[in-house]
């Protein structure tokens, strides 16, 4: 498993057939592709956590294509962080603390 930190932003990295977003969704939807999970631990841990080149619904643990995915992580009264995480061979855990607004 993978841990990592949030940092600034990445480039988009969609040159890649294979991280494009109908790629994603097909292997998404086919249980024959390679899956693995994400986990993101958030803080303030009501934090919305949403996916900026997919349309799927983040769920804690949920399975995903080996591929590039842009995530913005979120709450009111806190300064949002947008971040582009890899998925290949390894189940995926991040930890993402917000800044509140007025710190």
């Amino acid at each position: 498993m993978i841990e990592a930190k949030v940092s600034e932003p990445v480039p988009a990295k969609n040159s890649n057939p294979e991280t494009n977003t109908d790629t994603l969704i097909s292997n998404f939807n086919n249980p024959d592709k390679a899956a693995y999970k994400l986990t993101i631990y958030t803080n303030p841990e009501a934090a919305q956590v949403r996916f900026l080149n997919l349309k799927k619904i983040y769920q804690n643990g949920m399975k995903l294509a080996p591929g590039d995915y842009n995530i913005e992580i979120s709450r009111k009264g806190f300064i949002s962080k947008k971040q582009w995480i890899t998925i290949d061979q390894n189940h995926f855990k991040l930890q993402v603390t917000l800044v509140p607004e007025d710190y």
